[in-house]
């Protein structure tokens, strides 16, 4: 008995359990656990956080109530400088930081760190449709150091946060500048593509906005969704490879929220109500 009291005093914490503590305190939205869990880590035990006890400690800023946004991206900002967590590989913290700042409505930090982002995966070149993005962004200080700043591109997650933390905050064309982002990638990798969820948000803006015709557009583009050859036909949302099981059931078509907010677009439009498209959706929900 003495024996196994003897091996168990030479046990020391690895990164796999204090991940799995740091789990603990994501799942119970205890931020303060967390922080304090990550000094102790490398402080008291000499164990080195990685990008998986990074991300997890931002998702329990992200968790907290109210969220805790600007030490996720405190953390966020560590992380990156130091290449030995190599935050490159671990796209969720971007993700979960980015879903921090929607959930406070701070929908100009969002776009922002999206926009480094991209910036920083094309080696300095953000491409013509974030160019405009860019330079609304360049008098302003940075999110993250671009000369340590080792990122992975960002995901369909992404840029459905982002375009989450504008339509929450109700800037409505920003929404749209997102969606259009989305579908520049789209062109040139066949299996990134706009979900039910992105494809929601977009038509939300369009009715706000009275667009008929872009409306109709992504309800099109929706009613693809159930082919068998669309990209997002067989996968729910994912990140880094992985589905998640909170995720809700991917939609395979246009629901009545859908077709409700391309009515409403038409109901809206300018300079004339589309009064016989919104009929003709209503037909066709029927």
């Amino acid at each position: 008995e003495g024996g196994v009291v003897g091996d168990a005093a030479k046990l020391r914490p690895n990164v796999y359990t204090a991940g799995s503590l740091m789990s603990c305190f994501a799942r119970s939205r205890d931020a303060e656990g967390a922080l304090e869990l990550l000094r102790e880590m490398d402080e008291k035990y000499g164990v080195k956080p990685n990008h998986v006890v990074y991300s997890t400690a931002i998702s329990a800023c992200e968790r907290s109530q109210p969220p805790k946004a600007d030490v996720a991206l405190k953390l966020l900002r560590e992380a990156t400088s130091d290449p030995q967590i190599e935050m490159g590989h671990a796209v969720v913290g971007y993700n979960t930081a980015i879903s921090a700042l929607a959930r406070v409505g701070d929908w100009k930090r969002a776009v922002q760190l999206l926009d480094e982002m991209e910036e920083a995966a094309n080696g300095g070149d953000v491409g013509e449709t974030t160019k405009a993005a860019a330079q609304s962004s360049a008098n302003k200080a940075r999110l993250l150091d671009p000369a340590k700043f080792n990122t992975p591109a960002p995901d369909e997650i992404t840029f459905g946060t982002v375009m989450a933390a504008c339509e929450r905050a109700g800037e409505w064309r920003q929404v749209l500048r997102v969606a259009d982002r989305i579908n520049v990638k789209a062109r040139f990798d066949p299996t990134f593509a706009m979900d039910g969820l992105t494809i929601t948000s977009a038509l939300h803006a369009c009715q706000q906005l009275g667009l008929a015709d872009d409306a109709m557009r992504y309800l099109d583009v929706m009613k693809k969704l159930g082919e068998s050859d669309h990209p997002n036909t067989a996968n729910q949302r994912r990140t880094n490879g992985r589905a998640s099981k909170y995720a809700r059931k991917p939609l395979r078509g246009p629901d009545e929220v859908a077709y409700r907010l391309a009515i409403s677009a038409c109901s809206r439009s300018k300079p004339e109500c589309r009064w016989a498209d919104g009929i003709r959706l209503l037909r066709e929900m029927q």
